[in-house]
């Protein structure tokens, strides 16, 4: 199991896909500001 989930992550976190998952959490995190911002 913790295999499937090393090459998971490895294939995931490959040089091809590293900037379109750091986009992706960046856009996530703006989007919680948003919200945080809208709530308090």
């Amino acid at each position: 199991m913790n295999e499937l989930v090393e090459k998971l992550f490895d294939q995931n976190w490959n040089y091809k896909n590293r900037d379109n998952i750091i986009k992706r959490l960046q856009e996530n995190n703006y989007d919680i500001i948003i919200i945080g911002a809208g709530i308090t």
